[in-house]
């Protein structure tokens, strides 16, 4: 229905003229088919957001911009719904891992005669040396060498049933050697200034020494 230009009612679309006032009317072509489906087809790419070729919505652009975030580590989505989290590499940046408490506490050797006391220390890690097992008190100490060279280190302590091993200060725990027998010596080279962690694990404690040599 369309209203009358002369007497304003409505009247329908396809009437040569108004039954009222006989007002002739002009004629108003029906919508065509093609004319719906291209309105319906601009509608759907416009929800869609299909963009020309170039512009900032279309594949390659996107494909590129999603390689670009994904090589700087920033939070992307993998398409099933999920946060994907990709992070930089180098575990350093953040300081790594921290090191075990007996590092921290460990007393400083150095080259000579250092002495030593097992009596009044706990026992933190049970290592094995041989048929031996270090249930007793034990202690970590570490050395920094003054010099590159292989350096000596000897337990002088009739009285600790004992052996000295390297010490891992990330595991906490002493590192054991496939050939590990219950002497109380090591023989290591390092480079000039390198810090070495010794640990002194036992079944029985007391005092002592630790001789420290270069050979």
């Amino acid at each position: 229905m369309i209203p009358c230009s002369g007497c304003h009612r409505h009247v329908r679309a396809d009437s040569l003229s108004c039954p009222f006032c006989e007002v002739p009317l002009a004629a108003v072509p029906a919508p065509t088919t093609q004319r719906i489906s291209t309105v319906a087809l601009a509608a759907g790419l416009s929800l869609l957001g299909c963009t020309e070729p170039g512009d900032p919505g279309d594949s390659e652009t996107n494909a590129a911009t999603t390689s670009a975030e994904t090589e700087s580590g920033t939070t992307l989505g993998d398409g099933d719904g999920d946060t994907q989290e990709t992070f930089e590499e180098g575990g350093a940046d953040y300081g790594g891992p921290p090191v075990c408490p007996e590092s921290n506490e460990s007393a400083v050797l150095s080259v000579g005669s250092n002495p030593i006391d097992l009596t009044d220390a706990g026992n933190t890690f049970t290592s094995t040396c041989g048929s031996q097992s270090g249930s007793g008190p034990d202690a970590v100490y570490q050395f920094t060498a003054p010099s590159a060279g292989t350096f000596d280190f000897e337990l002088v302590a009739p009285s600790i049933d004992g052996w000295l091993l390297e010490f891992d200060t990330y595991d906490c725990f002493p590192y054991v050697p496939a050939d590990c027998v219950p002497t109380p010596s090591l023989n290591i080279e390092l480079a000039e200034g390198q810090t070495l962690y010794i640990s002194l694990d036992s079944t029985a404690g007391g005092p002592g020494t630790i001789e420290v040599t270069q050979s």
